[in-house]
């Protein structure tokens, strides 16, 4: 289906009895027909932001040349099939994160979140 909204589905099933048939010589009995019709509703599929809902990254602040930066993702509505990969712009590409449904949360990352997320956001 091309367009979004609800559609009739119509499915016939027939088959014609040959001449040698009883009441050969009525057409209406000849042709046996079963029909069948539902409605079906085309949406449109979600987008992926539809799907997690919020995502949110904090990072711990300030960060030094040549150490590790601490960081913290949180998504509303995880799904671990997903391929999560966190990009610091630094030119060495893509890193590939895990994706935990429950973590303990550093206290600095707390004390960010919280201006951030907004109380209508469950941290796992």
């Amino acid at each position: 289906m091309y367009q979004v909204g609800s559609w009739p589905l119509t499915v016939i099933v027939s088959r014609q009895r040959g001449a040698e048939d009883e009441n050969a010589n009525n057409k209406a009995a000849r042709d046996d027909r079963l029909t069948l019709s539902t409605t079906i509703e085309v949406r449109r599929r979600p987008t992926l932001t539809d799907v997690l809902g919020k995502v949110v990254v904090v990072a711990r602040e300030p960060a030094f040349v040549n150490e590790s930066v601490e960081f913290v993702y949180a998504v509303q509505r995880p799904r671990p099939a997903l391929d999560y990969r966190l990009d610091f712009g630094d030119g060495l590409g893509w890193s590939s994160v895990s994706a935990n449904s429950t973590s303990r949360l550093p206290a600095w990352a707390t004390r960010a979140s919280r201006f951030r997320i907004g109380k209508n956001f469950l941290l796992h």
